[in-house]
């Protein structure tokens, strides 16, 4: 009580109420709020606020020190504080308003989920997964988080392959989860889920596997190259026929080769050492089998002429 005292002594001294001035020139004025405060401060244990009105000091209606006084303004707000959004619709109670504005609710969060534990997100075309596997994950607070509220659910097959777990950070949950396999561009998904504690709502993260053709460049002795000789050259997934690189010196002299998928439509130009060489490459087509056994037509680009040495290629 002391304390609170000294407390609405610093606050006068320096405020200006009523058009007076409350500067403590020599205590005088500070004293004697002080003692107008006593028969105030002596009959509450515990004050929610303190207002000067009609030339006095009064308490506020209400409860305790804590903010379990009730809030009677409007609502819902129209702005945004804190845990508050506009819209929301204001808690009566003073101390859940300030918890909401001062320490709102922070929502849980998987740090991550996959499977097997390897984050392999790219396959490709053709590729089956293995028929079981371990899901893993980790969640950041879990508190948080309703006991037993796991589920594993396989989004792309409408399938739960699990519920009930404990989500407990590091858990592993094996299960089946049947012939994944596509035979063309495609992705698969799958989701963990949670329950959070405060809101009752589902927190959740997925993992996500793509599967890709690839394309393949490089140098090639001969315009007529087996499939073995396509897919052994320098590949990479992708999506797209835009390409630009400095090869690497032939051995010999060769053509240079470009195979993409058809699929991904025709080049409008080639560059050799950033000079448009479009006419000088001869487009034909040929079916592809991966080494997953996935199959598709690919667009062949080669060059009429051989080179001996490196050079920058911009496929376009």
């Amino acid at each position: 009580m002391k304390n609170f005292k000294i407390l609405i002594v610093l606050l006068l001294a320096g405020l200006n109420l009523q058009g007076q001035s409350w500067i403590n020139r020599n205590g005088r004025y500070a004293f004697a709020a002080l003692k107008a405060l006593d028969s105030l401060v002596a009959s509450v244990a515990k004050v929610d606020s303190i207002q000067f009105a009609d030339g006095t000091w009064q308490k506020t209606a209400g409860g305790n020190s804590s903010g379990s006084g009730s809030y009677t303004g409007n609502s819902p707000a129209t702005v945004s504080v804190g845990g508050i959004s506009a819209g929301d619709p204001i808690p009566a109670n003073i101390g859940d308003i300030l918890e909401l504005i001062l320490a709102p609710w922070v929502q849980p969060q998987f740090t991550h989920f996959d499977l097997g534990g390897a984050q392999v997100n790219t396959v490709e075309v053709g590729d089956t997964l293995a028929t079981r596997m371990d899901f893993r994950w980790g969640i950041n607070d879990l508190a948080k988080i309703a006991p037993a509220s796991l589920r594993i659910v396989d989004v792309t097959n409408s399938n739960v392959l699990a519920n009930g777990l404990d989500p407990n950070t590091g858990e592993a949950f094996n299960t089946a989860i049947g012939a994944v396999f596509k035979n063309a561009p495609a992705s698969h998904s799958w989701r963990a889920e949670v329950t959070d504690l405060q809101a009752n709502n589902i927190v959740s993260a997925n993992y996500n596997i793509n599967w890709r053709w690839k394309r393949y460049y490089g140098w090639l002795s001969n315009t007529t190259p087996s499939n073995a000789d396509i897919i052994a050259l320098v590949n990479e997934f992708s999506t797209s026929r835009v390409k630009s690189y400095t090869t690497t010196s032939p051995s010999g002299l060769q053509h240079l080769c470009f195979f993409y998928p058809s699929s991904f439509g025709d080049l409008s130009n080639i560059k050799v050492g950033g000079l448009n060489s479009f006419g000088a490459f001869t487009k034909t087509t040929v079916a592809v089998t991966n080494a997953a056994g996935g199959s598709t037509t690919y667009n062949f680009y080669y060059s009429n002429n051989t080179f001996s040495n490196s050079v920058s290629i911009d496929y376009e």
